[in-house]
This record gives C-alpha cells, sequence and structure tokens, in this order.
C-alpha cells in the first residue's frame, strides 16, 4: 500500500489488476459482515468479532502462495486442490445467518 506501480504499455492491464484486487476486498468485507451477523444472534459484538477477525483474515493470506502454485500449475489434483470442490466446501454451507438471526432483522440493524 502507498506505492505506485508500473504494468507496462498496456494500461488496460493497471485497471485489471485494480479490479480483480477489489474484487477480492469486496468479498472478504462481505464475509466479515456475514460473520458479524452469524455471531451477533450469541450476543457478540461486531467490534469484538473484528478484533479476532483480523489477525485470523491476516493469517489466511499466508496461503495465497499455496493456492497460485496451483492455479499456476494447472493440476487440480495435487493434495490440497480438493478443498475448493469438495462437496463440504464453503459453497455448498447453508444460509446460516438468515437462520440465525431473528426473521426479517439483520442484528445490525437499528428497526
Amino acid at each position: 500500500m502507498g506505492s505506485s506501480a508500473y504494468f507496462g504499455e498496456d494500461a488496460g492491464l493497471a485497471s485489471l489488476y485494480d479490479l480483480a484486487l477489489l474484487a477480492g476486498m469486496y468479498v472478504m468485507f462481505a464475509g466479515f459482515m456475514q460473520g458479524a451477523a452469524m455471531v451477533a444472534p450469541a450476543g457478540v459484538s461486531a467490534r469484538e468479532f473484528a478484533a479476532r477477525a483480523a489477525p485470523w483474515l491476516t493469517a489466511m493470506t499466508g496461503s495465497f502462495q499455496g493456492f497460485a502454485e496451483v492455479i499456476d500449475g494447472g493440476d487440480y489434483t495435487v493434495e490440497g486442490s480438493r478443498a475448493w470442490t469438495s462437496p463440504t466446501s464453503a459453497t455448498s454451507w447453508p444460509p446460516v445467518p438468515r437462520r440465525a438471526s431473528a426473521p426479517g432483522r439483520w442484528p445490525w440493524s437499528r428497526n
């Protein structure tokens, strides 16, 4: 953060990087909000959840290089890549926050 980078003659590549990084950021923010919604009915404040989520998410970014090796290698049968396609992966989880919070009301709403 706080530095600039030159991506070559193709000005579109800088824009592409920007959009790709923003896509990751938006998913991270949405995940944090969903996590806060999940723990709110148990009496956990968003601030308390944030104090635990921030260092945990930082630790999880350490796995990016391993994921990158699998992606760049193109062999998705290697150890560890099955987690991305497993029937028990996050894509198959039920919508827990909606079930855990009061019907029609998100925990952070003031109504």
